[in-house]
C-alpha cells in the first residue's frame, strides 16, 4: 500500500488465476474516504507464468509505480518489472524491465518515490557479485527513464538469503543521501 499525494491511496497485490494464467499482479486506488476510484487493474502486461511480490509507492506528481517479479519474461529466471501510472490512474508508457543483468534470479524487489517525482527499486541477484545473493538498485526518472549510474550493495557469504526493504525519509533526490538500505541478512546453519 502506498499514499497518494492527494490524500488517497492505492493497493497492489498478487492474484491467483485471474489474469488467465498463474499468479498476476493487480492494483486498485482509492480516495482518501476509502472509497474505491474506478475498478482494479491487471498491471502485469505479461501473462505467461507467474508475476509475483508487488510492492508500490506513491509519486509526488499524484502518480504511483508497481514493481513486481516475473518469472522467465527476461530469458532467465525471475527478473523485476515495472509500471508507471499517473494520477487519473492510466498507464503510463510500457511495462519496463528494471533489472539490467538477466542472468540467474532478480527478484525481492522494494520501491520507494523521490521528492523529484522519480523514484528507486531495490532488489537481490543471485549470484550477480560471485558470491550468493547481492543487493542492487537503480534510480528512474519521473517518465521512467533509468539513471545511467547505478549503485550497487553486496553481501558477501554462502548460504545468505538478503530480503531488501527501502525506507526514504529527507532524500537529496539527485546524490540519494537519506536513502536507506535496510538488509535482512539470513544465513543457513
Amino acid at each position: 500500500m502506498a499514499a497518494l499525494a492527494d490524500g488517497g491511496f492505492v493497493i497492489a497485490w498478487r492474484s491467483l488465476g485471474q489474469d488467465g494464467s498463474s499468479y498476476g499482479v493487480y492494483a486498485q486506488r482509492y480516495d482518501a474516504d476509502g472509497i474505491a476510484v474506478g475498478g482494479e487493474v491487471l498491471v502485469n502486461t505479461r501473462t505467461s507464468s507467474n508475476q509475483l511480490e508487488p510492492s508500490v509507492a506513491g509519486l509526488s506528481g499524484g502518480g504511483y509505480v508497481v514493481i513486481w517479479q516475473s518469472q522467465f519474461q527476461d530469458g532467465s529466471g525471475r527478473g523485476v518489472y515495472g509500471q508507471i501510472y499517473d494520477a487519473s490512474g492510466s498507464a503510463v508508457g510500457a511495462e519496463f524491465r528494471v533489472n539490467e543483468t538477466t542472468a540467474g534470479d532478480q527478484d525481492e524487489a522494494s520501491v520507494a518515490g523521490l521528492p523529484d517525482g522519480g523514484f528507486v527499486v531495490t532488489w537481490t541477484s543471485a549470484s550477480q557479485d560471485g558470491s550468493g545473493d547481492g543487493v542492487y538498485q537503480r534510480r528512474f526518472a519521473a517518465d521512467g527513464s533509468p539513471y545511467v549510474f547505478t549503485p550497487t550493495f553486496v553481501e558477501d557469504g554462502a548460504a545468505v538469503t538478503i530480503a531488501p526493504s527501502l525506507q526514504l525519509g529527507d532524500v537529496d533526490s539527485a546524490t540519494l543521501a537519506g536513502a536507506t538500505v535496510a538488509i535482512t541478512d539470513h544465513v543457513a546453519g
